[in-house]
């Protein structure tokens, strides 16, 4: 798979490993990202496709 694929996916999915840890102590805060594609195009939308 080339590179265009995979930096993405990885970026994404490092972002929803560091969510699960910022979250744990904080029961009330509802999740910024959620599930792998929600959270590539969330930080597309408010970052835009350079921080993937």
């Amino acid at each position: 798979m080339p590179r265009i694929c995979t930096i993405p996916l990885d970026t994404a999915k490092v972002r929803l490993q560091l969510q699960k840890k910022g979250v744990a102590g904080d029961g009330l805060a509802l999740p910024k990202y959620r599930g792998l594609l929600g959270t590539v195009g969330t930080i597309a939308r408010e970052e835009g496709l350079a921080a993937l």
